[in-house]
């Protein structure tokens, strides 16, 4: 891809936690501590091997494949259905709050399923090239404005409206450390 493109610095990043009843004192730290769990999840990639550890039988996969899968999962979860459903920290922290007090009994296991993974602007080098513009000199002014926005606490100010759970530093820049 970056021969066909330029990426910006990290503008935010998701990092998926499995999500149980508060009063479900389980904890692991290997896919194989799920033994006999019937997990919920959605069609979307994971990373780490997630869904592959289901589907081989590891433990019990509830796919789900609705409009709204996130808000399914809490509410199978909430009826029993699942044991545990996979979310991405941010997306669960939101709807949470966003339908309180429903699953106020809901939360998340520290651990999460695969890395954080960060998500950054992507600019076409070729649709620049093709306009006469130097892609390089913008992306510069974009990630200069974007630190700058960051630096004055904008950027934070936006993911704590949303109840986004991002790692930022001192400037307001998202952290690039890898989860374990």
């Amino acid at each position: 891809r970056e021969e066909y493109m330029l990426f910006s610095e990290p503008v935010s990043s998701i990092y998926s936690v499995l999500w149980k009843n508060r009063s479900d004192h389980f904890n692991w730290t290997s896919y194989e501590d799920l033994a006999g769990r019937k997990i919920g999840a959605s069609y979307y990639h994971y990373g780490a091997g997630f869904l592959e550890a289901g589907r081989s039988g590891m433990f019990e996969l509830d796919m789900v494949a609705t409009e709204s899968p996130e808000i399914t999962h809490f509410r199978k979860l909430k009826a029993g259905k699942v044991d545990m459903f996979i979310c991405e920290l941010s997306v669960g922290l939101y709807i949470r709050q966003a339908h309180r007090p429903e699953f106020d009994t809901i939360d998340y296991c520290d651990k999460g399923i695969g890395p954080t993974r960060f998500f950054s602007f992507a600019l076409s080098k070729k649709y620049f090239a093709d306009h006469g513009y130097d892609p390089e000199l913008f992306m510069e002014l974009f990630n200069r404005e974007l630190l700058q926005f960051a630096a004055e606490g904008r950027r934070k100010q936006i993911f704590d409206s949303y109840f986004m759970s991002i790692a930022l530093d001192e400037n307001g820049r998202v952290i690039l450390k890898e989860q374990e």
